[in-house]
């Protein structure tokens, strides 16, 4: 008998931060970023990664982070998640000029970010400029990837209402 996969964890501000595949998993399956923090970004241009999505993450991990196609923000993904996303890209075809340029824009915006030992990571400047970063910035847990956005930014976004459209989508998704 498989022993029961360990409660969730709830604190301060942040959701359950963590793995759901039990005991052991180490397939990164199922890892999920939940939360918001606001963290200074140094005069270099590195951001500290919240605690609670470094122990997700883990010591010295490789991130990828990428300039978001649609949003004024950047992308975070684990080396895993992004392969995921890397081979549903390559399953698409690549006749289609939108998926084309959808490529082209995040692939040649993406770079590899080391975590530290203090649990940074360097963001070049190509994609602090394309989420218009300055001394500050917002990191938002998405599920399985998380988003950094400048402050003024990410207030406009949630300030935004729900519209229909975006309501009828998610019932239509059964969410």
């Amino acid at each position: 008998m498989t022993p029961p996969t360990p409660p969730l964890y709830w604190g301060g501000e942040w959701g359950f931060v963590g793995h759901k595949g039990g005991p052991g998993d180490q397939s990164g399956a199922g890892r999920v970023f939940y939360g918001r923090e606001t963290n200074r970004i140094d005069a270099k241009g590195r951001l500290a990664i919240p605690a609670k999505f470094r122990e997700v993450v883990g010591q010295g991990a490789r991130l990828v982070v990428t300039g978001k196609v649609f949003d004024p923000c950047l992308a975070v993904y684990t080396e895993d998640r992004w392969r995921i996303l890397t081979e549903q890209l390559q399953s698409v075809s690549q006749v289609k000029p939108e998926v084309q340029r959808y490529r082209r824009r995040l692939f040649s915006a993406a770079e590899f970010c080391n975590v530290d030992r203090q649990g940074r990571i360097l963001i070049p400047s190509h994609l602090r400029e394309h989420a218009g970063l300055g001394q500050e910035a917002v990191v938002v847990g998405t599920g399985e990837t998380f988003e950094i956005w400048e402050p003024r930014r990410w207030r406009d976004e949630t300030s935004r209402d729900v519209d229909s459209d975006m309501a009828e989508t998610l019932a239509g998704l059964g969410l």
